[in-house]
């Protein structure tokens, strides 16, 4: 491997809450974008259906469900998983890059949702499927800044505060490589990836 590039594999591992380490010549497991998004709202959406059953029945159950919509919790975590999916197929155009999709975070229940190894360095990628235009705006009075991020109607300043942490929380085997490259943190509304 090249020393100018760190291993990909020394990276967050996407099923254990500890740092890969396959070995020597094992093939890279990229994850899946969205996979843990995904299986959210798949145990959402089974919730909610043996609660209904449970307190419906069966049949009346199986009713209620097809005439009432899903809490836009639940239908949150279905287009979470979409809008990463829709990132990582634009991110595999990408040439001379590794990405992983979908790596737990040691010590926590988050992930990151895509992991770029690049020459230039190793850039989080926090995918959002949010729809608007991305603007600063500053809430700040008449003595103060206070530069906020928005996309449409929505305050996203945490956002990059949320990439900041993950980016911090990204360990690298190689000192060497870590030497060398910068950790970066990038917020994505996965809608701006292809120009819509």
């Amino acid at each position: 491997m090249d020393l100018d590039r760190p291993d990909p594999t020394s990276l967050v591992s996407q099923d254990t809450d500890s740092v890969a380490e396959p070995e020597s010549g094992a093939a890279i497991d990229s994850g899946t974008a969205g996979g843990s998004a995904r299986r959210e709202y798949e145990r959402r959406a089974n919730q909610r259906d043996e609660r209904t059953k449970a307190r419906w029945g069966g049949r009346l159950g199986g009713v209620v469900l097809a005439l009432t919509n899903e809490p836009l919790s639940t239908a949150a975590w279905a287009r979470g998983a979409e809008g990463e999916e829709k990132l990582a197929r634009e991110l595999a155009d990408l040439e001379d890059v590794v990405v992983l999709h979908d790596r737990r975070m040691p010590g926590t229940k988050a992930n990151i949702d895509h992991l770029v190894v690049a020459p230039g360095g190793v850039f989080v990628v926090d995918a959002k499927y949010y729809h608007g235009r991305i603007a600063i705006h500053d809430k700040g009075g008449l003595f103060r800044r206070d530069p906020r991020l928005f996309v449409g109607r929505r305050d996203c300043s945490g956002l990059a505060d949320g990439a900041l942490w993950q980016t911090q929380m990204v360990p690298l085997r190689s000192r060497r490589s870590a030497a060398r490259l910068p950790r970066q943190s990038r917020s994505c509304a996965s809608s701006m990836a292809t120009g819509r």
